[in-house]
């Protein structure tokens, strides 16, 4: 046994950054057998109160096993083919999220779907899958689900049936339909389902005059917007990192949140291979801490408003070391100057721009969170070094007439507010709680006379309708979608639905179909005339058997960004003027790991989930760089008070090394109090961490289609339990 005053060798472990320290606060709370407030009285429920309800259920729960219940069962008269009781089976089907459809394999034991793969014959997928959808089937089961529709009368809200809702929307729609479709407008989430886009365009032959407005939180109207200014045309990009030499990341997260991710992270790994001749090397810039930046070779903390100067300053660093190209024309480069010369420090530039230059694969990527403008000149970048087609391809996007999620959003607000809905139908989503601050969407409900909203739980936005019907699970429903390159992709039902959820196709045939049709007539009708051959119901069970249609991607396009457009854009925008300080902060909203924007926050096995980096559960908190927080005098844990045009919130502070310099970075939808009623577990949490989701603290909107950084002030406050 080595002597315990040798010298460590080797790598030295620590649990926290106070441990790594060995701050004054650390090793006094050293000292005392239990930690700094273990004495004190409980506020609310407290940590011990919530594991002895915890306990106390598992205990009961154990008791169901100690005999076995009286029941009478039946045999199969006639047994279905390929089932023998207690072999697992799976099931290829898919699940959309973001308008993407990911392919994935779900495992049935007896009738009950239990774990979650992916499927291997799935483009982005490969036989790999992510925690949203690993936790989906947790989702599934969970007990708070929607599972009657609902009706709010007089103050009271009511428990309908099918059968009553059924009757009081098809009497109400035909009242509409008389009138073209004047009044009526729906609010809906991203879906890439072919069969829900025959039905869209059902409705609104049906209805002229209604207005169709598609949100999510999480978008990519910014790369969209981007791509069209440089191309001309509605795109969508794909990167390829199987053969790329140099990656750059402009506070772009490939490998987490993104729907190629499992794909990404494959090809880099294969492509970063230490034992190759050659290794790829990663380059981030980035804002806050994400799971690209944790990977990269080189990391460089860099304000989110400040990343599109540093792209300008690489373009002219670029031409400036030889890069020719017909694309970066002398007028490009005169754009480029005015914001190159902003007081950003970017010692780095000249050797990535080396790198970049000596490499014969490389390409330039930029996140979602940055405007248009870094995505369009991201694309003329790519193409001057000779990316597009190979790195970097695009395809056309299947619904080029989108605004985008926020233009869309606020359009519907407008209307709301000059009383032209009368009737909006809400499918997915919960916009009292995600939708832009200052929209005040929550004030334009008000003003609707008839909403009915399709939802997997009662949310926030629930209460503000007139009418609520529960929606059927993915596991439990018919549906089709496309892979981000366009493959068609099944969706089957595992399970009846428990609670007589229905899905948003067969919602929506129920509301404009005079003759409603099941989820199954949908998709096979849809997917009937493009299967290949003459025996299509072979076809049919080969589709469901695969859960893809192999040859149904879409052709990438050749396309050539354009010079003038850029040059425009970059003319027309202003560079950041107001440099960040203590008192002005930069406020950026980061979609969480797990919950993703708060939809999932129901599911226990994701609120578990630790965030990579923090490492945190069940909480929010204000993340800063440590030399911001000595600015500000605050300490790690201490709850801060975030004030910003007249709205203020607490959070507890989480000094985060290399978070970028006098930025806040919260990451929101971890709480959501409408939806967990009646769950004991829902009372405990930490201090202040339901604060952030209060309403002058979500993302703000623009007039030119894309989020701004708001700034704001921190201010110390009093140290958090």
């Amino acid at each position: 046994m080595p002597s315990i005053d040798q010298t460590e060798n080797g790598r030295n472990y620590w649990r926290s950054l106070q441990e790594l320290a060995l701050t004054p606060e650390f090793l006094a709370e050293l000292g005392p057998e239990f930690a700094a407030g273990t004495d004190l009285p409980p506020a609310g429920t407290s940590r011990r109160r919530f594991l002895q309800v915890m306990a106390a259920s598992v205990g009961l729960a154990g008791l169901t096993g100690c005999r076995w219940p009286k029941e009478k069962i039946f045999p199969y008269a006639n047994r279905p083919d390929n089932r023998t009781p207690g072999t697992p089976v799976q099931y290829a089907t898919s699940m959309d999220l973001d308008g993407v459809a990911r392919g994935l394999l779900a495992t049935s034991y007896d009738g009950r779907p239990i774990k979650i793969d992916g499927n291997n014959l799935h483009p982005d997928s490969l036989g790999a899958t992510d925690p949203s959808a690993e936790a989906s089937v947790l989702e599934l089961y969970d007990p708070d689900r929607s599972r009657f529709p609902m009706e709010a009368a007089g103050g009271q809200t009511f428990n309908r049936t099918w059968d009553e809702f059924s009757t009081f929307a098809r009497s109400h729609l035909a009242e509409i339909r008389g009138l073209q479709g004047s009044g009526l407008a729906f609010l809906v989430e991203s879906s890439s389902s072919p069969s829900w886009a025959g039905l869209k365009q059902q409705a609104l032959a049906a209805f002229p005059q209604a207005k169709w407005c598609e949100y999510e939180p999480v978008n990519s109207d910014n790369a969209r917007q981007g791509i069209h200014l440089a191309l001309g045309q509605a795109c969508r990009p794909h990167f390829s990192f199987s053969e790329a030499r140099v990656i750059v990341a402009l506070d772009a997260d490939l490998f987490s949140g993104h729907p190629a991710a499992i794909r990404h992270a494959r090809e880099f790994v294969a492509s970063h291979d230490p034992d190759a001749p050659e290794m790829s090397r990663l380059y981030s810039i980035e804002s806050v801490y994400s799971l690209t930046g944790a990977m990269a070779d080189h990391r460089f903390p860099t304000p989110a408003s400040h990343v599109l100067p540093v792209l300008c300053r690489l373009a002219l660093e670029l031409a400036r070391q030889g890069l020719n190209s017909p694309l970066l024309t002398q007028a490009v480069l005169d754009a480029l100057k005015p914001w190159s010369e902003t007081k950003i420090e970017t010692p780095y530039l000249e050797a990535l721009a080396k790198d970049i230059l000596a490499s014969p694969a490389r390409c330039v990527i930029c996140g979602d969170r940055q405007p248009p403008l870094a995505h369009a000149l991201a694309a003329l970048l790519n193409s001057a070094l000779g990316n597009s087609g190979t790195l970097v391809k695009y395809t056309p996007e299947a619904d080029s007439s989108h605004p985008g999620s926020i233009a869309s959003i606020t359009a519907l607000v407008e209307e709301m507010n000059a009383g032209r809905v009368q009737t909006l139908v809400l499918v997915g989503g919960n916009p009292l709680y995600n939708a832009p601050a200052d929209l005040a969407f929550g004030e334009a409900l008000k003003k609707v006379s008839t909403s009915i909203q399709l939802s997997l739980f009662v949310n926030e936005t629930t209460p503000a309708c007139k009418w609520h019907v529960p929606m059927a699970h993915y596991l439990e429903s018919w549906g089709d979608g496309q892979a981000l390159d366009g493959t068609l992709c099944a969706r089957q039902p595992l399970i009846h639905p428990l609670y007589e959820g229905k899905s948003p196709i067969e919602f929506l045939s129920l509301l404009v179909e005079d003759q409603p049709r099941s989820g199954y007539d949908i998709v096979r009708g849809t997917v009937l005339p493009l299967l290949p051959g003459n025996d299509k119901e072979l076809a049919w069970r080969e589709f469901l058997n695969n859960g893809v249609l192999s040859g149904t991607a879409t052709d990438p396009v050749q396309a050539t960004p354009q010079a003038e457009a850029v040059v425009s854009s970059l003319k027309s925008a202003q560079p950041p003027s107001t440099p960040l300080s203590a008192q002005n902060l930069e406020l950026i909203f980061c979609r969480h790991p797990s919950v993703h924007d708060g939809r999932f926050a129901n599911n226990g096995w994701l609120q578990e989930l630790p965030e990579f980096m923090t490492k945190l559960t069940w909480d929010n908190a204000a993340l800063v760089a440590p030399a911001t927080a000595a600015e500000l005098g605050i300490a790690h844990g201490e709850v801060a008070a975030l004030k910003y045009q007249g709205g203020e919130l607490s959070a507890p502070v989480y000094i985060m090394p290399g978070q970028a310099p006098r930025e806040c970075g919260p990451v929101p939808g971890v709480w959501q109090d409408s939806r967990r009623k009646g769950r004991q577990w829902s009372r405990f949490r930490q201090l202040h961490s339901e604060n952030l989701q209060r309403p002058g603290f979500r993302q703000r909107s623009d007039p030119r289609g894309h989020r701004r950084p708001p700034h704001l002030c921190l201010h110390p406050g009093s140290p958090c339990d």
